[in-house]
């Protein structure tokens, strides 16, 4: 008779994984989107005394959001071999990333 072995479902975990990071993010947000915008509010005239580009509010929370679920990925869906780059502040201007209403939820 063999000795059968407790095996742990990878792809379950890995889905809790997610499904953690998805509520985290979600509690995260109501702090994070506050600050990103008083981060637009501070960082508009100082664009406008460097003669920048000006970059919308959006495209802040966008980058902030993004760089929330790099952090969060870091903890809990690195484990698994799964990686969430951090997006550098120089690609601000580029950023795409919109944060939804239903996010928080």
């Amino acid at each position: 008779m063999g000795t059968r072995r407790a095996t742990t479902d990878p792809s379950g975990a890995q889905a809790m994984a997610l499904l953690g990071l998805l509520l985290v993010r979600g509690l995260f947000l109501w702090l994070v989107v506050p600050l990103a915008f008083l981060l637009w509010l501070v960082l508009t005239p100082v664009r406008a005394l460097r003669r920048r580009s000006f970059v919308s509010p959006g495209k802040v929370i966008g980058w902030a959001d993004l760089n929330l679920t790099a952090a969060l990925g870091q903890v809990l869906i690195r484990p698994f071999g799964r990686r969430v780059d951090f997006t550098p502040w120089s690609s601000l201007p580029l950023v795409d990333h919109r944060v939804s209403v239903v996010d928080p939820w």
